[in-house]
């Protein structure tokens, strides 16, 4: 079953970079929560962005140099326009998606309720503490790891992984094990961050396998990460606000 991969030793050395970068992700992560919430010095949310773009970059440019050392193009790695109908029905779907986020904002922005529902998830959801801006600086820092996690992470998980394990397993089999990867890589969240990041992950996979193309769900993931960090902006900038008047039930 696996002897189409094993003749391919680029894809396998891609292959190898991500189980190397969850691997390393597990490690961090969980040795950044202990230090964190121990309050022990070394803590940095500005260096563990900076780590993990690093290690995020890295990762992707050794799958898109795998993918081309196995003598195959950037398009059948879905960084293509997208043609046709598929291609139309990914870039429709994603400038819905698109759409709803914004919304999200913008009820963030105007409603004193939808910042109380937001501020509670934030406060209450495992592993947020490492990632939550609170300074100028890591805001900028978080909007850059935004943008590197958009790209990124869809070349690895959506674009190579699912490419090459496509070889070996049924289409859907290889999406299915795509998403788990994805969600495995951000398991410091908890389960209440997982069913967050779930739903959103199955759509961007959805768009990806309908259009074959990734920026479609490159411009979604973009936007999604970016708009968590202007809403903690946001639920943060009128915090004491809200707080002087409850909201009513």
């Amino acid at each position: 079953m696996l002897s189409p991969l094993l003749t391919e030793p680029a894809l396998l050395a891609g292959l190898s970079a991500i189980a190397v970068l969850l691997v390393i992700t597990w490690v961090v992560d969980l040795l950044d929560l202990r230090r964190k919430r121990a309050s022990q010095p070394g803590y940095s949310k500005r260096k563990a962005y900076a780590r993990t773009m690093l290690m995020l970059w890295t990762t992707a440019a050794l799958c898109v140099a795998a993918w081309l050392g196995s003598g195959r193009d950037l398009a059948t790695l879905g960084l293509s326009a997208g043609t046709g109908w598929r291609g139309l029905a990914g870039w429709i779907a994603a400038l819905l998606a698109s759409a709803y986020v914004i919304y999200t904002i913008y009820l963030a922005a105007t409603s004193r309720e939808a910042r109380a529902n937001i501020r509670q998830q934030f406060d209450t959801a495992k592993g947020m503490d490492l990632l939550r801006p609170q300074t100028r600086k890591e805001h900028r820092d978080f909007q850059f790891l935004s943008v590197t996690a958009g790209v990124t992470e869809e070349i690895i998980f959506r674009g190579f992984l699912i490419g090459a394990l496509a070889l070996v397993l049924p289409l859907w089999l290889a999406a299915f094990v795509s998403v788990a990867a994805f969600l495995l890589a951000h398991i410091y969240q908890g389960a209440a961050g997982l069913g967050r990041i779930a739903p959103v992950t199955l759509v961007m996979t959805g768009i990806f396998l309908v259009s074959g193309t990734l920026w479609p769900a490159i411009l979604l993931h973009c936007l999604v990460d970016a708009a968590a960090g202007g809403m903690i902006a946001l639920v943060d900038h009128h915090e004491a606000a809200d707080k002087a008047e409850p909201v009513p039930a």
